[in-house]
């Protein structure tokens, strides 16, 4: 019997959701899988890859490289029994002009962005974002007419679209950027493995925010003004670890206004670049519970994208994967397998509240997360992954 092939194609940047996406194609032991990626972004995901014997690599490192690779192999591409794109971010018009016999299954990160992009435009009225936004509208919109053959691309191209998390899948339904018919099996970026250790005992109560310190991604304000009224009544020990880098003057002035809040009974962990990994790890495995502050609008490109509805808050995968409760705002669309180990408040009074609660009462005990949630669990996602192939290849 002729062995079956699955093709899945990365140029771009997604290199951590690329490693997990191989990880579950991999455990298809029925395929073999055709990588099609870049030098440097496979260095950051073989390592990461226990098994790598039935995976036939391929790099390109340029646009007239990955060109001239993709056409090399096309007749080996258009045997497999599907095409995923793990992202699709350049090479708008080349792709767009390729014969792919094989159905075509797109990973969409930004929906606005793919499906919606005219109406989606944001622009920001300051020195820096014009300037970066007439030169990215001179640069792919206009000259590389990036907009016309990204359309192009997902209109005749794609057959199938992939989305994080069935929020995120019902939003496009709902507003008509997709058909059922052309949903292809959710496939979370991350996964549940097994249930970690619990948290170490100590006599603090460890509190997380978790990534760079970036006001387009969190608002950490809201959290410190919830926390400038809680800290004189806290009668025990908290930690607060911001765990990112900060971003230009917001970043070390975030890092300044929480220091001020320092007492005996509340102490402020920070970082002035990139946090390793491995200490990242131990200082998340070590909390308590998360707070995710994510703001509702954000930008990508020149687009404006929805947290929760468009595009996924990447604190939710680190509650998935370390596992832990989280508060987070009442406008984020929590997954229902995760409505049961978070709360959520919809100002700095509500915060205020939850915070006494989590922290005095350690009501973050009740939503602790200690069982793996079948969304997530890694064998339920292959199998998920391996009925989706045999609806789209039949």
């Amino acid at each position: 019997m002729e062995e079956k092939t699955l093709v899945i194609i990365e140029f771009d940047y997604h290199a951590e959701v690329l490693a997990n996406a191989m990880k579950v194609l991999i455990s298809l032991k029925e395929y073999k899988i055709l990588l099609f990626t870049t030098d440097k972004i496979w260095k950051q995901v073989c390592f990461s890859l226990k098994q790598k014997e039935n995976v036939d690599i391929h790099t390109a490192n340029s646009p007239k490289e990955i060109q001239n690779l993709i056409k090399s192999r096309l007749t080996d591409i258009n045997k497999a029994e599907a095409i995923f794109f793990n992202t699709i971010a350049s090479n708008f018009k080349f792709f767009s002009s390729v014969n792919f016999i094989p159905p075509v299954i797109l990973r969409i990160h930004n929906s606005n962005t793919y499906f919606n992009p005219i109406r989606s435009i944001n622009p920001k009225l300051s020195p820096f974002y014009i300037w970066k936004d007439v030169s990215y509208l001179v640069l792919h919109v206009i000259l590389k007419l990036d907009t016309v053959y990204r359309s192009k691309f997902i209109r005749e191209k794609v057959d199938y679209f992939q989305f994080p998390c069935s929020t995120i899948a019902n939003y496009a339904l709902e507003n008509n950027y997709v058909s059922n018919s052309k949903l292809f099996p959710t496939v979370p970026y991350v996964f549940m493995n097994e249930v970690l250790p619990g948290v170490k005992t100590n006599t603090a109560t460890n509190i997380v925010i978790l990534g760079g310190i970036d006001k387009r991604r969190r608002n950490y304000k809201e959290v410190y003004e919830a926390l400038k009224l809680l800290v004189p009544k806290l009668n025990r020990s908290v930690k607060l670890s911001l765990v990112g880098k900060p971003f230009g003057f917001y970043g070390k002035k975030i890092i300044q206004n929480f220091r001020k809040l320092e007492t005996d009974h509340f102490q402020v962990e920070t970082f002035n670049s990139f946090v390793p990994q491995n200490k990242f790890d131990e200082i998340t495995a070590n909390a308590n519970f998360l707070i995710i502050p994510t703001v509702k609008e954000t930008r990508y490109k020149l687009y404006k994208e929805l947290y929760g509805f468009t595009k996924i808050s990447g604190n939710i995968n680190d509650m998935i994967v370390y596992q832990k409760p989280a508060l987070l705002p009442s406008f984020y669309p929590l997954e229902d397998a995760l409505l049961k180990h978070g709360e959520t408040y919809k100002d700095k009074s509500e915060l205020v509240d939850l915070l006494k609660a989590w922290i005095l009462d350690e009501k973050y005990n009740k939503y602790r997360i200690g069982e793996i949630l079948a969304d997530y669990d890694f064998d339920a996602i292959v199998e998920n992954t391996r009925k989706g192939l045999q609806k789209v290849t039949n």
